[in-house]
């Protein structure tokens, strides 16, 4: 009787061990999901390798908004949810984005280091 049971703790670590979260984005209004995930890179694998847990909804909260924010979005707000226990739920409030619009550059002319003579002979 042992032997069963000792299979099925096993059984169900390995299935543990193994669990995917997937990260779903809602409230984008300027990018899709799958933008925000590609500015991301590689960011959420640690989130997306083990069980959806309320700490890894906040550390992929925390990046989404780090990511954001330096796309432009300073007031954003990401809210991280736990669904069940392979899905994550982020809730995006972007605000507004703020970004350069258009920028002149103006060259003063070079002056000379010499003095100049002007029409009337005297130097300036």
């Amino acid at each position: 009787m042992n032997f069963p049971r000792a299979i099925l703790v096993l059984l169900a670590t390995a299935v543990a061990g193994a669990a995917k979260t997937t990260v779903e984005i809602r409230g984008l209004e300027h990018q899709s999901s799958s933008q925000v995930l590609g500015l991301m890179g590689g960011r959420l694998e640690h989130v997306k390798t083990g069980e959806a847990t309320p700490a890894r909804a906040d550390d992929a909260a925390f990046l989404t908004r780090q990511v954001l924010q330096k796309d432009g979005y300073a007031d954003v707000r990401v809210d991280g949810q736990v669904v069940n226990s392979s899905k994550i739920l982020l809730t995006v409030h972007e605000g507004p984005r703020l970004s350069l619009g258009t920028v002149k550059s103006t060259v003063c002319p070079k002056r000379s280091s010499t003095p100049t003579k002007s029409a009337t002979g005297t130097t300036a």
